[in-house]
Order: structure tokens, then sequence, then C-alpha cells
């Protein structure tokens, strides 16, 4: 039983089984396994950060770098297929766009089911069983603001899946907590009362396993793919590039004509900026190209209060960093990173060994504000459709101003720790060290007593 709930911070789900406010999932899960902070992944925005439970990969491996984003390859040679946003009817894409080394979850079990839940490749026919209520269900509940309804059918579909005796895998996604904080802040009367819906389904579930003889043997995982943090100020990236004098295209506006650039946010706390060069938008372009085209663009961007974080390619081969507090040069080689500050730091971290494996980069940064950091921005531009440009938003802001209703008040998608951090519950005992959600798909495999493909970038938990 893989349930997902959706924007659900590690500190709330603790507090809130602290108190004794959830004690179905403290009975039925916590009681007999464990409760673990993990970090998701960037960009730590719903979709792209399902893909580490389905796949045991980051979404840079798979290719989806974001809940929007652009393949220049494509659009310089008038393909099909070339930008997606799966927060509308391009969703529908999202499992063929998803390229998965070792499969999704659902092909390592003979009879999987789905709830809400994007990812569908791997499913066997029947086993999509939200396929026909999700659209017009989520399209409602987006307009009408009545996620709680969204949360209640999902409820109904997993009694549904755990009464049917065929099924070994239950996927699960429960919105209502990303969505309703998105409209308010996370600990807003309405966002924790979805907690506690959820926790009555739960304890709903587990009430039908005893009737049917499978609660012993039924593994729970509940996990989030984003924390959210509050946002009280709106940054227009796309009207920013406008006055530097690249036009940007964006969602919905990706027609725009003479565009030189597009603008792809994701949670809207984070970007993908991808920029045309002298070639066109063939190629990547690099730092180097940046400055020669606008030698005060990056200074003036990294001025703006609402950018935190900006990473990009250079001419060497690594990553260039810059924040306010310093700039760095990150490399990933031979399957180590290199992470060299350059002038101050621009996470903050202190001191660091220059060259670490990607565990101990997780190690090192784990209790830091950016938390694994440096393999998180490796991880993304590993993907052909990153962005030439990467901005991660401050605390507090947001970096998308027009065509967002109804507004944002609290966003996710950045490097930030209150977003990356999120919690994993597992009803058996899993090891207390730094995690990610990437370790999900292989610690549910060997529970499972499956074997654990090659490919993934996960580790068994166990």
């Amino acid at each position: 039983m893989l349930v997902i709930l959706d924007g659900a911070r590690y500190d709330v789900l603790r507090n809130l089984l602290h108190k004794g406010e959830l004690p179905n999932v403290k009975q039925h899960i916590l009681a007999r396994g464990s409760l673990i902070p993990a970090v998701s992944s960037f960009p730590s925005t719903t979709g792209p950060a399902y893909a580490p439970f389905l796949t045991g990969c980051f979404p840079g491996t798979v290719e989806i770098p974001g809940i929007r984003w652009m393949d220049k390859e494509l659009r310089a040679r008038g393909g099909k297929g070339w930008r997606r946003s799966y927060m509308g009817y391009e969703a529908i894409f999202f499992s063929r766009d998803l390229a998965a080394p070792a499969g999704t979850l659902f092909r390592h079990f003979r009879h999987p089911v789905n709830i809400f839940n994007m990812i569908t490749a791997g499913l066997r026919k029947g086993g999509n069983a939200s396929r026909y209520t999700k659209p017009l269900l989520y399209a409602a509940a987006h307009f009408a603001e009545c996620w709680s309804l969204v949360d209640r059918v999902a409820g109904w579909h997993l009694l549904r899946a755990v009464k049917d005796r065929r099924n070994d895998l239950i996927v699960v996604v429960f919105p209502g907590v990303d969505s309703l904080t998105h409209r308010s802040h996370p600990f807003d009367r309405r966002v924790l009362e979805a907690y506690r819906w959820f926790d009555h389904v739960i304890g709903r579930a587990a009430h039908a396993l005893l009737q049917l003889a499978g609660y012993d043997e039924t593994l729970w995982m509940v996990v989030s793919d984003h924390g959210m943090t509050w946002t009280h100020s709106h940054f227009d990236l796309v009207d920013f590039l406008d006055r530097r004098g690249f036009r940007a295209m964006d969602y919905p506006r990706v027609f725009r004509r003479n565009a030189r650039a597009a603008v792809m946010i994701s949670g809207n706390a984070m970007a993908n900026v991808y920029l045309q060069n002298s070639r066109g938008w063939y190629g990547r372009t690099y730092r180097e190209d940046l400055e020669r085209a606008d030698g005060e663009f990056l200074v003036a961007l990294m001025e703006q209060e609402a950018v935190d974080v900006l990473a990009l390619r250079d001419y060497k081969g690594g990553i260039h960093i810059m924040s306010k507090r310093g700039a760095a040069s990150l490399k990933w080689e031979d399957g180590v990173v290199r992470y060299r500050p350059l002038a101050g730091d621009p996470f903050g971290y202190g001191e660091l060994p220059e060259v670490m494996t990607a565990w101990e980069s997780l190690e090192a940064t784990f209790t830091s504000e950016y938390p694994d950091a440096l393999v998180q921005l490796v991880q993304l531009f590993n993907s052909r459709r990153s962005g030439d440009l990467i901005v991660s938003a401050t605390k507090g802001h947001d970096l998308r101003a027009n065509f967002e209703w109804p507004e944002h008040r609290a966003s996710h998608g950045a490097l930030l720790r209150e977003q990356m951090i999120v919690p994993i519950v597992c009803s058996h005992p899993i090891d207390a060290r730094p995690a990610r959600t990437v370790d999900v798909f292989p610690t549910i495999l060997k529970l499972t007593g499956k074997p654990i493909p090659a490919g993934i970038e996960g580790q068994s938990l166990v």
C-alpha cells in the first residue's frame, strides 16, 4: 500500500501524530514501523516528485524536469511534443514522457491498482481505478475549490481496492493537503482537517483488511512528494526577462511570437529557463553565452528579493551556482560530487570535503537549510529537457505573478528545507539514516520479496 499524501510537511504530520490527532496512522502503521524525514527531489513538485516513488530514479534521470518543461532540441527541429504542462490536458502524456530505466513499480506486481496517481506506465488493463473519474473531478475541484471531495473519492476507491483480494499493490494519492495549502498556508484549519480525514480513511482501510484477514500481510508506506511554505509575494520572472530583452514564452502563452526565452515554472517556487543563443534554440546556452549577450543579466536577476539560488552550466562541463551568499562550482565526475566555493558559499554549508560520493553529500548536508542540493542539481541538469538556467525562489516568494487562479498563497518546488523534507511512514522498521524519496521504490521491493533491478538510484532502507 503506497499512499501519497500530496504536499504533507514532515513537521506537521509528526506534530499531529504526537498530539494524538492521527490515531489510525499511529496504531496501524507507526506502532509496527517507523517515521523518518527524507529528502524529496528537485523540483519538489507534484508529478516530477512522484517519479522517485514509482521508478526509484530522480526526475532528471526519467526526463521529467518540472511540472512544465521544454525540449530545446525538439523545438529547434520543429518536432511535436516540444513543451509540456502537466497542469492541464497534457497530463495525459506524463507516462509517455517518462523514461524509467527499470520500469515503474506497477511492473513488479501481478495485480496493481492506481488511484489518482498521474504515473500509469506499467499498469495492466483495468488497473487505473480513477481513469474516468479523475479528469472531471480534478477540473471541478480546481474551479469550485472542493478538494475535500476529491480526497473522499480517493478514499472510496481505496476501500474498493482493498476489498478485492486479487490486488497486490495499491498506489493512491490524496491531493487535498497540497491543494488546500496553496490557497491558504500549511497550518490552516482546513489543511489540518485534510490530514485528519486521511487518517480516518486509513482506519477504515485497516478495518477492512482485518475482516479480510490481510492485515498482518500488508505493507503500508505513507509518503509525501514535497513540503510547502507560505507565500506573501509574487515575482514575475517572465516580465523580468522581457525587460532585459529576452522576450519570453510561458504557459499559457506558449506561442508568443519572436520569443527568445521560455520560462517553465514548477510549484511556483522553481523555474526552468530556456534561452536562445547564436544558433537559435539549438544546443545549450551556457553561462559564458549569457554573459556575452548581457553581462549584467545574472547580477540583476540575483538582486531580486524573490531569487534565492541560480544555477547554470559552464563551458568546462560544470554547474555554476550563485546566491546572495556567494558562488560555487559543482561537477559530477567519476561517480563523485566535486563542490568548490568560489566566493563565499551559496548554500552556507560551511566547510565540506571538495570530493564526496552521493551518499556522503547527502549525509553532510541533510540537516542544513538546503538538504542534498548538490546531488539534486546534478540530477536535474542530467536531463536534456532541463533549463539552461535554474531558478529557486526565496522563502515567502514565488516566480509567477500572472495566470494563476486562484491565487497561490503557498508554494513549493524550491531547494529550501521546508519544501524538500518530507515524511516516510512505514509499517516495517526502516533505517534511521539520511534518506531520499528514491529509496522508497527499492524498500518496497525488498520488503515484498522482489528483486531490486539495476539502473535505479535509490537504496533500500532495510
